[in-house]
């Protein structure tokens, strides 16, 4: 189907909505074009934010990656720092705030956009190392930057997770990822309800099987082995699949669940918090024994893309 903008393309009029306001994005790094089509959920929040009028702390474990989003806000007219830091090491968050704080002096917004994954294994397949590995990120990481990121709100804020479909409608294999994505959705209501008396809110956001270069290396893995990409004479195919599980035969972007994020992350959803959001283009609601019988989609497919 052919691309093309629609009305909800990303280069349209803004509302500035998130002007004076800072917010750190962690897992903001961007991968180089060439490493595979489509753009990461980090990257496109912090581009949206900044295109709201957002000043935005880029944290990312790859320097190059936080900088290449860095460049990209600078490029088109934003304001943006990048910070190096592994957000599974404490005092590495914690010197990550220390910059914003001296940059910004205080922090709006917290988007935790990052998630690992090693394999595709089932519980009988569970490896030790391989739960360590993504907990330490996937949890840990979450808790780290909202313990350092509270402080700084010292006017309220908004804190939004990144977890995954996978909490709740699992796949086969990926069982330690998908106990860290439920997890966070335990984690983000907590936070929700401890830290609500600050005027901080706290929501979660579940992607549904979305087309991001995390996407490339996650259908190329088989059930039960490690990560392994997935080639480029399949792209096309796995598209395809992915646009028809949908129920509106979308294919889900990262622009999808930025859009998402901020909204949650804006004022105009002061009034809510512990919320767990599925975006995944309802696919989670279509039987599975009916995804073949749907109608064919009557109108194009509009894919979100933002124009640098």
């Amino acid at each position: 189907m052919a691309e093309q903008y629609g009305p909800n393309a990303v280069a349209g009029p803004v509302s500035r909505r998130f002007e004076g306001k800072v917010a750190l994005v962690a897992g903001g790094g961007r991968t180089p074009p060439e490493a595979g089509d489509g753009i990461g959920v980090g990257a496109a929040t912090s581009m949206l934010l900044a295109r709201e009028g957002c000043r935005v702390a880029v944290l990312d474990i790859d320097d190059a990656a936080a900088n290449r989003t860095v460049k990209a806000i600078v490029d088109s007219g934003g304001e943006a720092i990048a910070i190096k830091a592994d957000v599974s090491v404490d005092t590495d968050c914690a010197r990550a705030f220390d910059e914003v704080r001296e940059a910004y002096g205080t922090l709006d917004a917290l988007l935790n956009t990052l998630g690992i994954t090693r394999s595709r294994r089932s519980v009988t397949q569970f490896v030790d190392e391989e739960w360590t590995a993504i907990m330490d990120v996937n949890v840990r990481g979450f808790i780290h930057t909202a313990k350092h990121a509270i402080p700084l709100m010292t006017n309220g804020g908004s804190i939004v997770n990144v977890s995954s479909a996978d909490a709740v409608v699992p796949s086969h294999g990926n069982a330690t990822f998908a106990a860290s994505k439920g997890a966070v959705n335990s984690l983000t209501r907590h936070i929700a309800v401890r830290e609500g008396y600050r005027g901080i809110r706290a929501n979660a956001i579940m992607p549904g099987a979305m087309w991001t270069p995390i996407a490339l290396t996650k259908l190329g893995t088989a059930v039960g082995a490690d990560k392994k990409p997935l080639p480029a004479s399949d792209w096309e195919a796995a598209r395809e699949q992915r646009r028809r599980i949908t129920a509106t035969q979308t294919e889900g972007t990262a622009w999808d669940i930025a859009h998402a994020a901020l909204f949650l992350a804006s004022d105009q959803a002061r009034w809510i918090t512990g919320q767990v959001l599925m975006v995944d283009g309802g696919a989670s609601v279509i039987a599975p024994w009916d995804v073949q019988n749907k109608p064919e989609r009557k109108l194009a497919d509009h894919t979100l893309r933002f124009v640098e």
